[in-house]
């Protein structure tokens, strides 16, 4: 019987196998299967390093501290999201904790600043708790220094402290942050105090954190009653009795030092030096005559005058700068201290040269140099070889400006010299007619 079409195509009809799909095919198969494996796992590792790519913008790195307001007086304090809450005090913020303690023990009464280095937030009382509740008193007995601040004998004191009040993301704040700290003596504490943003800026360094978490340096959120957004705001900040009385308290002694200034390594001479004077005020001199005071941009300052100064009078607005202001006021207490500008100059150096000098203090923010010293290139040349960690706050670009102009000027020179002589003998032919 014959066979139907159908039938007999299914009889020769050969079954499917892997092995008699060409060669050629398997090959792409095996490279597309390859690559999908590997784009997901790039994808995979690209997520998971995501954070170290956004650490390069600054932007994010604002966001790495969040700041509320304590209702009662609206002042900063740092949120939840932080391992730990503010103090009681709404003056001070608590220095930032990466890592919660891994036990619990109960801090002894006696136990100093290096036991504890959340002792860094300071109250404007003695009754002032720490913190706010019970678990936040917990959180803070328990906190327990780096095994580098373990080695550390020398205590922080509070009453000494080394503030920067800048709200401007400033490249070299770090920087100049780690400078102070490295040459400044052990107990001083440090006090950055700036907008959302330059906090970002100063908690993006590694090195600066490991100050934040031993209490070395504690971070703080410019208060809304203050600015410093111009020379105006500056001056009525640094005039005003509540800065000095409440948000700088319990210091006795500050550093004032801004993004232009600079303390160099190699200087014989220490800021205890000065402290131990007992001077009211310390700042680059502006004459060597019998005025007293100085510059405030890189200043030592005593708050207990500073304060009867303050509860005497109050600065008029758009008046004299605060630190000529504070220190003609001063040099008229009779129980203060002023020392003389043959004592001040080598504190600090801006437009009155001084061999060595603790310090140095530029103008508008590195941006304006005294013509005094910095037009002379020996000058120059020995600031660079005593102290050449101030280029860290010098312009490099205005330096190159500073050259060129230097360079036309004696150009400029050079031909008014040379065509003088052309003008004599003219003036001489002149008269002889």
């Amino acid at each position: 019987m014959a066979m139907s079409t159908d039938a007999a195509l299914k009889e020769y009809e050969v079954p499917f196998s892997p092995s008699r799909i060409p060669w050629q095919h398997r090959r792409l198969q095996r490279c597309l299967t390859f690559a999908i494996v590997s784009v997901v796992l790039l994808c995979a590792l690209l997520y998971y390093k995501s954070e170290f790519i956004t650490d390069l913008h600054l932007d994010s790195l604002a966001g790495i501290h969040k700041y509320t307001s304590a209702p009662e007086v609206d002042l900063p304090f740092l949120d939840e999201t932080e391992s730990h809450k503010a103090s009681a005090s709404p003056l001070f913020d608590v220095p930032a904790l990466d890592e919660e303690p891994e036990e619990e023990e109960p801090l002894a009464p006696s136990s100093k600043v290096t036991d504890v280095p959340s002792t860094a937030i300071h109250s404007t009382s003695a009754s002032t708790s720490i913190a706010t509740s019970t678990a936040d008193a917990a959180a803070v007995a328990t906190i327990k220094p780096e095994p580098a601040a373990l080695a550390t004998t020398v205590a922080l004191d509070p009453t000494k402290i080394a503030l920067l009040l800048d709200t401007r993301p400033v490249p070299h704040i770090p920087a100049l942050l780690l400078h102070f700290i490295s040459v400044l003596p052990a107990e001083w504490t440090f006090r950055f105090v700036g907008s959302e943003i330059s906090l970002g800026l100063v908690n993006s360094s590694v090195a600066l954190q490991r100050h934040v978490r031993t209490g070395k340096l504690v971070l703080t959120k410019l208060p809304s009653q203050y600015a410093v957004n111009s020379q105006e705001a500056i001056s009525a900040t640094l005039t005003d009795i509540t800065f000095y009385r409440d948000f700088l308290a319990p210091a006795e002694w500050v550093l004032n030092f801004q993004t232009d200034s600079m303390i160099c390594s190699a200087s014989e001479h220490n800021i205890d030096e000065w402290v131990s004077q007992n001077y009211s005020w310390v700042g680059a001199p502006w004459h060597l005559g019998n005025q007293y005071g100085g510059n405030g941009g890189l200043s030592l300052r005593h708050i207990p005058p500073i304060l009867r100064v303050l509860e005497a009078e109050k600065r008029v607005p758009e008046s004299e700068w605060e630190d000529l202001w504070l220190c003609n006021r001063l040099g008229m207490l009779p129980e203060a201290n002023m020392p003389p500008p043959s004592v001040e100059r080598h504190f600090s150096v801006e437009a009155i040269w001084t061999e060595k000098p603790f310090g140095y203090h530029l103008r508008g923010s590195g941006a304006l140099l005294a013509g005094e010293i910095w037009d002379k290139p020996e000058l120059r040349k020995k600031i660079y070889n005593y102290c050449p960690e101030i280029k860290i706050v010098l312009s490099m670009e205005l330096e190159g400006e500073l050259n060129k102009a230097r360079k036309e000027l004696s150009t400029l020179k050079e031909k008014v010299a040379a065509a003088a002589p052309k003008e004599a003998l003219t003036g001489i032919g002149s008269t002889g007619d």
